[in-house]
């Protein structure tokens, strides 16, 4: 009997320590921009019925589709939002919106730059149903005269901030790395 619960519990350990890694994974393959292998390897995982991170990775789904339905029409960006309101709706502790807070950023700054896009395009319609959208989305009650003068650049300081230190960091591919020194030799 004994062995039977180590088993079992042992069995779960692992079930538990492998969906963590392929959460990691995801959020890996995010930070480097294959939002496609996101989506793929996300769908796959959300179809597995023992998820326990069923939530994060979700959230990681909605978001690559987000991504993608930037570039390209094939994803929805109604499916991504409506993936991305059933993530926040059984996040009631805001765990996941604390945990992965930089990621939603991008979602966050793409929506803004999709209103002033929309606006400046003359396009105010779509652009107040966007700013409804995101009010509705973030619970943030900022007008909407502030979103649309406020200047593009502006609103993703952190993405650009980020983007900035990856272009520094890829300066850097290639340089051997010197252990304990502090010379050229």
């Amino acid at each position: 009997m004994k062995w039977h619960l180590f088993i079992a519990f042992s069995f779960l350990t692992l079930a538990a320590t492998s969906q963590i890694k392929k959460l990691t994974y995801l959020e890996i393959l995010y930070d480097q921009g294959h939002y496609k292998k996101v989506y793929k390897k996300s769908n796959r995982l959300l179809k597995e019925s023992s998820l326990t991170a069923k939530n994060s990775i979700l959230l990681f789904h909605a978001l690559s589709e987000y991504m993608l339905s930037q570039e390209k029409r094939k994803y929805s960006f109604e499916k991504a939002i409506s993936n991305y309101k059933d993530v926040c709706a059984s996040d009631t502790e805001y765990y996941l919106r604390n945990t992965y807070g930089n990621y939603i950023h991008d979602l966050q700054s793409g929506l803004i730059n999709q209103i002033i896009f929309l606006e400046k395009e003359g396009n105010k319609k779509k652009s107040k149903k966007i700013y409804k959208l995101y009010n509705e989305i973030f619970i943030n009650e900022i007008p909407y005269s502030n979103i649309i003068n406020y200047e593009s650049e502006n609103v993703s300081t952190y993405t650009g901030t980020k983007n900035e230190i990856l272009e520094y960091a890829k300066k850097y591919i290639g340089v051997p790395y010197v252990y304990g020194g502090t010379s050229s030799k």
